[in-house]
Order: structure tokens, then sequence, then C-alpha cells
């Protein structure tokens, strides 16, 4: 009697026909997520308000986009649609990042003005790509595979940082995701929706802050458990297990922290500031 075989067990991430859009395509880290996804055999619809650029030409477009702009981000969601079909897949992690804000001493000298242009970007910004996305779930490809929305929070959202601009912008994000985690449900189209929560991440950014400051590193890492900053692939791989069905197909509505195990926020980082 001929022995059965048992089906093969799929380890392939299945990515291979996902429209993935990409917003913050143009940043330090958004490039290494089109890259992996490009990578894994997606199409990828590059979104950034600058100029977005791979070494793939097939499967690659770039939209240069004001994601706080209404009409900006409908006709980028159009424009993507005409030549990729639906978008399966949205990696919203575009906006206002912290080493680019401005800094203060105290939260007590923030003017109302930042404080209101980083939210405008931040969340409005996010609310208006993420009803976008849902709108055209409809028009998604037939095998309702991959459809997955993944939102860029922070840490910061977490633990807060002297910026409280940034960090409520970020800690807003959690209430936007777990809001629109349901709605696929309630309009019969299946999708899932989670935040991914990087902690210190080893950007070209952040080596040139440690090389004008090496105690900043320090400040940064000291409630890491890995006591290193997280390597952008990490971030990316984090990505690509979110959108595949393969991967993740029971996790929605969760904060997936990439992060090192950070533990706390350092506070006193000498003993002197505290005699």
């Amino acid at each position: 009697m001929a022995r059965e075989e048992k089906p093969a067990f799929d380890l392939g991430l299945g990515l291979e026909r996902t429209h993935v859009m990409v917003t913050g395509a143009a940043g330090q880290i958004g490039q290494v997520i089109t890259e992996a996804f490009l990578a894994a055999g997606a199409s990828v619809t590059a979104v950034d308000i600058k100029e977005s650029r791979s070494r793939r030409k097939d499967k690659f477009m770039p939209v240069q986009v004001d994601i706080s702009d209404e009409q900006d981000v409908a006709a980028a969601f159009e424009k993507a649609r005409v030549v990729f079909g639906g978008i399966d897949c949205l990696v919203h992690a575009a906006g206002k990042d912290l080493s680019f804000l401005e800094q203060h001493a105290s939260n007590a000298e923030m003017p109302a003005t930042q404080f209101r242009e980083t939210l405008r970007v931040n969340v409005e910004g996010a609310f208006l790509v993420c009803r976008e996305w849902l709108r055209g779930l409809p028009d998604c490809h037939k095998s309702m595979r991959n459809r997955s929305l993944i939102v860029f929070g922070s840490e910061a959202g977490i633990w807060g940082v002297n910026n409280v601009d940034y960090a409520t912008s970020k800690a807003a994000l959690h209430g936007l995701v777990q809001s629109f985690a349901a709605d696929p449900m309630t309009i019969k189209q299946g999708a899932r929706v989670n935040l991914i929560a990087p902690g210190v991440v080893d950007t070209p950014q952040f080596r040139k802050e440690v090389e004008e400051d090496p105690d900043d590193k320090w400040k940064q890492l000291s409630t890491v458990i890995q006591a290193e900053a997280v390597p952008i692939q990490a971030v990316a791989r984090t990505c690509l297990f979110l959108a595949s069905d393969n991967f993740s197909g029971s996790i929605t509505a969760q904060t997936i922290r990439v992060d090192g195990g950070r533990s706390g926020r350092l506070f006193y980082p000498d003993r002197a500031s505290i005699v």
C-alpha cells in the first residue's frame, strides 16, 4: 500500500501577487521596507513627499504625495490602482520624524503651532491614508490574500519622549488602529490591521547623532535589554511578516514592538543629576 505523503508546510511569504503601498518610502527606513517587498515579489507603490527611488524598475512605481492633503492622497491611490490594481497591503510609515523635529529643553517651551503641525501630519495624515485604503478594499484582488494595514507607531507612544508633540501623535495611532481593525469585517472585506512600534533604529541619522555625541547611545539604549539599536532590516522583516497571511493570518488589532526589549525610559543618566 502506497504511503500517503503529508502536504508540505508552506514557508513562503506568498506576497508575489500582492500590491503593497509604502508611505514614507523615501525615508531611511521606508527605502529598506520598499526593497524588502520588491525582493519578496510584491508590486510596490512608493509614496512620499520626496521622490522615491529603487534599484528595481519592474513592479515599482514612485508617487509624490503630501499625506496631509486629502485630494493628494485620493489621487495617489487612484494612480496606484490604475497601474497595479487594488491595494492589498498598506504600510504607513510616513510622518514627521523625531530626529528632525525642533527640540526644546522642556515641553513648556514648545509652541502650540509645532504641536498642531506634528499632529496634523502624523495623525490626520494617517487617518486620510488609512481611510483611503479601507475604501479601496472592494477593488482588491478576488483572492482576498494579504489584505493588511500596517501603521508605524513608535516606542515614544508607549514610554513618552521629551517632544510631547511626537509622543502624543504616536500614542494616538494606537487608538486609530484599534478603531480601524474591525472595519474590514463590517464592510465584508476581511483584512488585518496592526501597529508596529519600533524602538531606536540603526539608521544613518542615529549613527550621525552618536558620532556627534557619544553619550547619546547610552542615553537612548540604557533600558534596552539587547543594548543595541534595532537593524532596519529587522523592521522591514516585521512588515513582511505582518503583510503575509501565511505567517500572520490570525494576527490583527495588535501592537508589535520591535525595540530590542525596551523596559523603560531613562530619566537620570548620571548620579549627579539626582544629588
